[in-house]
C-alpha cells in the first residue's frame, strides 16, 4: 500500500479513516451538502464512503480497486445501501455523485413506500 498515492482524493476533500470493520485495506469519507439527509443523522450533511482493496498481495497479476458507497436510512424507516465497487481511483468522485443523485431519487420518491 506504501506505493499507492491518495493525493487526488484527499485534495478532493476525501478524508481517511480507520474502518473499524476492518474489510478494506483503507478507507476515506466526503461529506456533501446540498443532499437529501438521511433520517437518523438530521441536521448532518450526506456522507459517502471509499474503501480501497489491494488485491496485489494475493496476486502480482490483481490491482487495486476502490468502492463508493452510499448508505442511509430513509424517511419511512427502511435502510439503502449503494455501493459500486472495481472501480479505479479516477472513478471515485464522479461515481460518488452519482450514488448521492440516486439517493436524492430514492428519497424524493418514497422509493420504498407502499403502494396499498
Amino acid at each position: 500500500m506504501n506505493d499507492l498515492n491518495f493525493d487526488k482524493l484527499t485534495s478532493n476533500g476525501w478524508i481517511q479513516f480507520k474502518d473499524f470493520l476492518a474489510q478494506s485495506d483503507i478507507a476515506f469519507y466526503k461529506t456533501f451538502a446540498g443532499h437529501e439527509e438521511c433520517r437518523c443523522n438530521e441536521g448532518k450533511k450526506k456522507q459517502v464512503e471509499v474503501y480501497v482493496y489491494d488485491h496485489r498481495k494475493y496476486s502480482a497479476a490483481a490491482g487495486v480497486g476502490y468502492e463508493v458507497k452510499c448508505t442511509g436510512e430513509l424517511p419511512d424507516g427502511t435502510w439503502l445501501e449503494l455501493k459500486s465497487h472495481g472501480l479505479n481511483q479516477d472513478h471515485v468522485d464522479p461515481k460518488a455523485q452519482e450514488l448521492l443523485s440516486i439517493w436524492d431519487w430514492s428519497v424524493k420518491n418514497n422509493l420504498t413506500k407502499s403502494k396499498s
